[in-house]
């Protein structure tokens, strides 16, 4: 310890005493007056060399590198895969008091966004994310939902993953023709997103009793029956077909089926058809 302040040598005087930095003492300083015998009183300062122990854990983070202990001494902290910290670096430090400073930065779950849904080449899947993320790598979970036009069909169901660093990741399906697909799409464990549905109808044709039949070769050579769909502006939807029958007319029907990310019991249903001889 050291002496704080000036002091004199007389009867009754006093002096403090203080531990030195990166010491403590309980209490923090103390006295010693001077005697009629000509001495000091023995100080009761036990200085002690500050140490914090470990730092303190945080919430989906990790402690990296070494640290220390004594006083001043920074822990630093980054967040878990699916977390990060829009504030800045996560640091705790060693305070004077023997215990350690937590940060007010916590590291907050990534809620990845999966945006501008489109179909092309009739079977593939493309979409865009906004993760923050330097060159992330993400992996997806697809899920597929395939009803046939044929009633008396059974409903087709599989699951796809994909694991790509794009940010316009791509997929193409093994699909059937003449079929009704709801895709689903969302990010794998353990990050989150909003999930993103698109609904689409593989290429198909009509006999003419209006009854729903697949596409035959000969059908294929007349008209290739590929079409693009996309989404714009957020509620819109774009289709581009491209066809060679010149003038024909054709009857598009669309169902949308809707579910908000953070309502598991909502969805919602809605379907329209329109009739056009344009080929976009």
């Amino acid at each position: 310890g050291y002496i704080i302040g000036n002091y004199t040598s007389r009867l009754g005087s006093q002096v403090r005493y203080a531990c030195r930095e990166g010491f403590f003492s309980v209490p923090e300083d103390t006295v010693s007056s001077c005697t009629a015998l000509g001495t000091w009183e023995s100080p009761k300062l036990h200085c002690q060399e500050i140490n914090c122990g470990n730092p303190p854990e945080m919430r989906h983070a990790i402690l990296v590198g070494n640290h220390s202990s004594r006083l001043g001494g920074v822990a630093r902290y980054v967040c878990q895969e699916g977390f990060e910290s829009p504030g800045g670096k996560i640091t705790s430090v060693c305070t004077e008091k023997g215990t350690w400073r937590e940060s007010t930065l916590t590291c907050t779950e990534i809620l990845t966004k999966i945006n501008d849904v489109s179909l092309f080449n009739d079977t593939c899947v493309r979409w865009q994310i906004n993760s923050r993320r330097i060159n992330p790598k993400i992996s997806y979970v697809i899920s597929i939902k395939g009803q046939r036009l044929d009633p008396m069909e059974s409903v087709r169901e599989e699951t796809v993953n994909l694991t790509t660093d794009s940010r316009t990741p791509e997929v193409c399906l093994a699909l059937y023709p003449g079929t009704n697909y709801t895709v689903n799409i969302s990010t794998a464990p353990p990050r989150r997103s909003m999930p993103a549905v698109i609904g689409f109808q593989t290429a198909g044709s009509r006999n003419s009793h209006g009854r729903n039949t697949h596409i035959k070769e000969v059908d294929l050579l007349e008209d290739d029956g590929s079409f693009n769909i996309s989404i714009f502006n957020e509620t819109c939807l774009k289709l581009n077909r491209r066809s060679r029958k010149v003038g024909s007319e054709h009857m598009y029907q669309f169902t949308v089926l809707g579910q908000r990310w953070y309502l598991a019991n909502f969805s919602h249903a809605t379907s329209f058809n329109f009739t056009t001889r344009e080929q976009v």
